[in-house]
């Protein structure tokens, strides 16, 4: 008997017990219940349970359960119930009738636990789920518009139709943004022109905004280059234009102190191109230009040294080369992107030569047909392995 009454304590004390009758009448109420919800019991007993339903557990959930334990069923499930003090608790319970001993349904009882907790816990994970899917939407919408700025920045494909017999442009970014950027201006007069291909530090957001640096910079150069009808263009010198300004925007050469955080630059190549001259120059700093000569593709490694980057002298000196630009030549220039992309059966980078002998098979077909076969190599080069950074390839004839 006394095991009996202990147990009974024990549920009494710990387990979240009502009975209503059928008039929806609290008839009895547990401790825990009323320790929970800060009611006594005299408070709650001959209350509508009505006393306890929270503004957030709506009608329709009431009209349910009574539905289902009416009908002589029990229901099981979560209830979010109010306290006196108008806070808030939650009961896992499940409702069932009680019924008489002619088998007629007299009450309810209701038997659960507190998961008050477990709730507010479920709750805090819910709104910190919606916080980062609301960053993750706003960033993907900047990053969005960020490609969108991008691709307003780069050259339409036309502006090249009046210097060249034949072209074509491949530039995709690895992600939505990317580090590679193409330049396309028309100098002083309509028989000169500047192409430029720039592959930036990284890929993604990093390399977008050192593309925008470089943007800024070309504007400069162009400037320059057109208020001086006398000057003698050099890709060379842009070079060395563009590496002393990214190194002194982005303090890389101070002496004293290492004050800098951004180790940002870019390899590229600048392509001057002069129709009345029948010349081309290029400079290259860690990029080739790739040529065509007697049925045969022919590369110009061009400097070894990037533009900019911490380890880069301010004062480096790029070389010029000189190609004469002869009816029927062609020209590309890709950024490393396509050449280092790994594939094949052994996972390897596709490669300066296999890019060129490619280029050779396909010589003889209008620019356009060796774009698809560029593309077309790729994909099937590169099969199941993942995209290692942004790809850039231009070609143009003479």
């Amino acid at each position: 008997m006394q095991q009996d009454e202990e147990l009974m304590y024990i549920i009494d004390e710990n387990v979240l017990i009502m009975e209503v009758n059928k008039d929806n009448i609290i008839t009895k109420v547990s401790d825990a219940l009323c320790n929970v919800s800060g009611y006594t019991q005299e408070e709650l007993i001959g209350q509508k349970f009505e006393v306890l339903r929270h503004h957030d557990t709506p009608y329709e959930l009431l009209d349910k359960i009574w539905e289902v334990i009416s009908s002589g069923d029990s229901y099981k499930g979560d209830l979010k119930l109010k306290k006196k003090d108008g806070g808030f608790f939650w009961i896992h319970t499940t409702i069932t009738p009680k019924f008489s001993s002619e088998n007629e349904i007299i009450g309810y009882y209701s038997i659960g636990y507190d998961i008050t907790d477990k709730k507010l816990l479920e709750e805090e994970i819910k709104r910190q789920k919606k916080e980062v899917e609301h960053m993750h939407r706003q960033t993907k919408d900047s990053i969005e518009f960020a490609s969108f700025l991008q691709s307003a920045i780069t050259p339409t494909k036309g502006i090249m139709n009046k210097y060249f017999s034949d072209h074509f442009v491949i530039w995709y970014p690895k992600d939505i943004v990317g580090g590679d950027i193409w330049l396309f201006d028309e100098l002083r007069h309509d028989d000169e022109c500047l192409l430029m291909c720039i592959d930036c530090t990284g890929h993604g957001v990093p390399g977008a905004f050192v593309t925008m640096i470089v943007k800024s910079i070309e504007r400069e150069i162009v400037s320059k280059i057109n208020e001086n009808e006398d000057m003698v263009v050099s890709p060379a010198w842009i070079l060395s234009y563009f590496n002393r300004v990214i190194k002194e925007l982005l303090k890389q050469d101070n002496k004293k102190e290492d004050i800098s955080l951004a180790n940002a630059g870019f390899d590229g190549g600048v392509i001057y191109y002069n129709k009345q001259e029948k010349v081309i120059k290029y400079a290259g700093a860690g990029m080739p230009l790739f040529y065509s000569e007697d049925n045969k593709i022919k590369m110009i490694k061009g400097d070894r040294y990037s533009v900019g980057y911490k380890k880069c002298s301010i004062d480096y000196q790029y070389t010029d080369y000189v190609i004469p630009a002869t009816k029927g030549k062609r020209f590309y220039i890709t950024t490393d992107g396509y050449i280092d992309q790994n594939g094949g059966d052994k996972g390897f980078p596709f490669g300066k030569k296999r890019f060129m002998k490619l280029l050779e098979e396909t010589l003889s077909e209008p620019m356009a047909e060796q774009q698809t076969a560029l593309l077309f190599e790729m994909m099937e080069y590169q099969f199941d392995e993942d995209r290692n950074d942004d790809i850039t390839v231009i070609g143009f004839e003479i």
